[in-house]
C-alpha cells in the first residue's frame, strides 16, 4: 500500500498529464480547467478516499468536520470505490453544511436557514446547464474528485499487488 506523500506525488503527476491533454488535446475552457484542478488538489490533499482513516493534519480547522467520517466507514471500504466512495464523500460534506447551517441558524449567528441551503442545492441542480461556465466550473470540479480519486485507487491496487 502507497504512502500518503507517495499518493501525493503520483496524483500532482497524473494531474500535469491529464491538464496538459485537456488544454492542448482538448482546448479545454477556462472554468473547466479551473474546475478540474480545484477538484483534484481538493479529491488529493483535503478528502482522499484515505479519509476513513481520520483527516489528515493539513484539514487544519476542517478536521473535527472531517473526522466523523472515518467512524461511519471503513478503511478500503466503500471510501475506496471509484463511484460510491466520491459520491460519498461529496454526499458527506453536503451532510456535514447542513449541520453547519443548522447549528449557526439556531444559535442565531446567521439567518441562512437549512430551508434556504435545500432549496439552494435543489435549484441548483434543476437549473443545470452546461453551457452556463459556474455549470462548467462545477461539472468538472466533480470530474477532478473522480478521477484523483480514480488514482489513488489504482495506485493502492498496483503497490499491494506488488
Amino acid at each position: 500500500m502507497a504512502m500518503g506523500s507517495t499518493h501525493d506525488k503520483v496524483s500532482i503527476f497524473f494531474l500535469v498529464i491529464i491538464l496538459a491533454t485537456g488544454v492542448i488535446g482538448y482546448q479545454m475552457s477556462s472554468p473547466a480547467l479551473y474546475g478540474a484542478c480545484v477538484g483534484w488538489f481538493f479529491a488529493t490533499y483535503l478528502i482522499s478516499p484515505d479519509l476513513d482513516l481520520g483527516p489528515k493534519k493539513r484539514a487544519s480547522v476542517l478536521r473535527p468536520f472531517l473526522y466523523p467520517y472515518s467512524m461511519f466507514f471503513k478503511h478500503r471500504g466503500v471510501s475506496h470505490h471509484f463511484f460510491l466512495g466520491t459520491i460519498s464523500r461529496i454526499v458527506y460534506l453536503l451532510a456535514m453544511a447542513l449541520l453547519i447551517i443548522f447549528c449557526l441558524h439556531k444559535m442565531g449567528y446567521t439567518s441562512f436557514s437549512t430551508t434556504h441551503y435545500l432549496n439552494f442545492l435543489t435549484n441548483l441542480f434543476h437549473g443545470y446547464t452546461y453551457s452556463v461556465p459556474e455549470y462548467q466550473f462545477l461539472t468538472w470540479t466533480v470530474i477532478g474528485m473522480f478521477l484523483s480519486d480514480l488514482v489513488h485507487i489504482l495506485l493502492d491496487k498496483v503497490s499491494s499487488f506488488f
